[in-house]
C-alpha cells in the first residue's frame, strides 16, 4: 500500500454498482487523500453521480469495498454512518435541499450545531446572498439556492467534501467564487471529491479521473 493510500479520506476498491440490469458503476478504485481535490469527469450517465453516492456512504455498493474517514458498510451501524456525515462531512447536491417554511439561516443551522455561524456569513457574502438571509426558499432563485447550499456544505469546517456539479447552476462569476472557495477548504486539509463538466472545476483539481460511459 502506498503512502497516498494508506492515508486516504476516501476511498473505493473495485466498487460496483447495479440497479436491475443497469451497472450504474463498474469495477471503480480510487482514493481521495487530505488535503487533495479529485474531479470526476465524463459524459451524462457515465457514473459520476453514482460514485459520489457511493463514496458518502449514501447508498451500498453491490460489489466492492467503500471507506470513508475510517468507517464502511462492514462493520458499522447506520446510526454511526448518519453521525459521521453529520460531523464531519460537507454535502453539495445538485438540487439542494432546503426547508421551504424556514429561512435561509435557519435551514444553515438545521441539520446540526456543528455550522459555524461567522464563516458561514463571511461565505454568504462571498457568494452574494448574504442579503437573502431572512427569505424563505421559495423566493429564492435556482442559482442563489445552490450558493446557499455550498455555503452550508463547507460551514462546518468538514473533513471531506463530497460536490455534485456544484457549479452547474449559477453564473460564471459564481461558479469561479465556488471553485475559489472549494480549493481553499483543501488547502486546508479536507479531501475534496468533485462530480464536474465545468473546465474551471477542473483545472483546479489535483487529479482528474475520468470515468467511461459504456455501459
Amino acid at each position: 500500500m502506498t503512502d497516498h493510500q494508506r492515508n486516504a479520506s476516501i476511498r473505493l476498491d473495485a466498487v460496483t454498482k447495479v440497479y436491475g440490469r443497469y451497472t450504474a458503476l463498474a469495477e471503480s478504485s480510487f482514493e481521495v487523500a487530505s488535503g487533495e481535490i479529485v474531479a470526476l469527469c465524463g459524459a451524462s450517465g457515465s457514473g459520476k453521480s453514482t460514485a459520489i453516492a457511493l463514496a458518502s456512504l449514501l447508498v451500498p455498493p453491490t460489489s466492492g469495498e467503500v471507506d470513508l474517514l475510517g468507517t464502511g458498510w462492514s462493520g458499522s451501524t447506520a446510526g454511526e454512518r448518519r453521525r459521521l456525515i453529520a460531523r464531519s462531512v460537507g454535502m453539495i447536491f445538485q438540487e439542494v435541499n432546503l426547508v421551504n417554511h424556514l429561512s435561509v439561516g435557519g435551514n444553515l443551522t438545521l441539520v446540526d450545531d456543528s455550522v459555524d455561524p461567522e464563516t458561514v456569513e463571511l461565505m454568504l457574502d462571498e457568494l452574494g446572498v448574504a442579503s437573502q438571509r431572512d427569505k424563505l426558499p421559495g423566493r429564492l432563485s435556482r442559482g442563489q439556492r445552490q450558493r446557499v447550499g455550498v455555503a452550508r456544505a463547507l460551514g462546518k469546517h468538514p473533513r471531506v467534501v463530497f460536490a455534485d456539479e456544484p457549479t452547474a447552476s449559477v453564473d460564471a462569476d459564481s461558479a469561479h467564487t465556488i471553485t475559489r472557495m472549494l480549493r481553499k477548504v483543501a488547502d486546508s486539509g479536507a479531501a475534496v471529491l468533485l462530480a464536474t463538466h465545468d473546465r474551471h472545476a477542473r483545472e483546479i483539481a489535483d487529479r482528474v479521473i475520468e470515468l467511461g460511459s459504456d455501459r
